[in-house]
């Protein structure tokens, strides 16, 4: 799987430039005038056409982060709760993590560990702060804006369009507060997101390839993922194997009884030594 150079020479590019407009143009012809936007707009509603709704997901594959890698499941209702389970040997559960719209819930149970922490504490050094519905998004390659659930057709004119060569990029016409965020498209499937604070070396980088429609889904089974910090870079790639749509699936919260609380810096700092 390739890492994420590729979106990041795209990301400094747009940086290096003012802004992602798009540029209307006009043809002239002998009946009438045609604006390319129209075509930019056509382009935008047929890309959100293979981003069908779901209500359930299931997915199975493998994970790296760092120097450590395993196999996991990851269950997801929509936007209500996020489960990922470890299962490095044997479909043996070690780690479970929860993500619901509010609250974070992580459990080592090799080291009898247990983190709870709000969304909001985990969220608050990124340049952009996803909801539970964003990092849904994120999982699945959907395109979205940092703090909507969704986007729609009728969304068109919140968004800048940018024709690259073979690609095109999305950029919000309102960014958040002194940080930037795009859209990277190849044809009509998503392939990046990023998003930087504007003064500082904190960015995030997704990029997603190998995709698969078996499903009637249009679902990336590659995803590699980059997010730098103030001091630290944090990388994570992740493989899917199988996934179910829209069937039964249950979010379960351990008790925690006998577990050691520690926050989510000390965990990182275990994980990065």
């Amino acid at each position: 799987m390739k890492h994420t150079t590729y979106l990041t020479l795209i990301l400094l590019l747009l940086v290096a430039t003012t802004s992602c407009h798009s540029k209307k143009s006009t043809v002239k012809t002998s009946d009438a005038v045609v604006a390319t936007s129209s075509f930019e707009e056509m382009r935008y509603k047929a890309m959100l056409d293979n981003y069908a709704p779901w209500q359930t997901l299931v997915v199975r594959g493998r994970a790296s982060l760092g120097d450590l890698s395993s196999s996991f499941e990851l269950r997801m209702i929509h936007n209500q709760a996020i489960q990922i389970s470890l299962r490095p040997l044997l479909g043996i559960e070690i780690a479970r993590m929860i993500m619901t719209q509010d609250s974070i819930f992580v459990y080592d149970k090799i080291n009898k560990r247990s983190i709870t922490a709000t969304v909001k504490e985990v969220v608050n050094g990124l340049p952009i702060r996803p909801t539970l519905s964003n990092v849904q998004s994120m999982l699945t390659g959907q395109p979205f804006i940092p703090g909507n659930d969704s986007i729609t057709a009728n969304d068109y004119a919140l968004f800048a369009i940018e024709t690259l060569q073979d690609d095109w990029v999305m950029q919000p016409k309102k960014q958040i507060e002194q940080a930037s965020y795009l859209l990277l498209f190849k044809e009509l499937s998503l392939i990046g997101i990023g998003g930087w604070q504007e003064g500082t070396s904190r960015q995030i980088a997704v990029e997603y390839s190998d995709f698969d429609t078996s499903t009637g889904y249009h679902l990336p089974t590659a995803i590699a993922m980059s997010a730098q910090g103030s001091d630290k870079k944090y990388t994570m790639q992740l493989s899917y194997n199988s996934a179910s749509y829209n069937t039964q699936t249950s979010i379960e919260k351990l008790s925690g009884h006998g577990y050691e609380k520690i926050t989510l810096s000390q965990l990182l700092k275990s994980l990065t030594k």
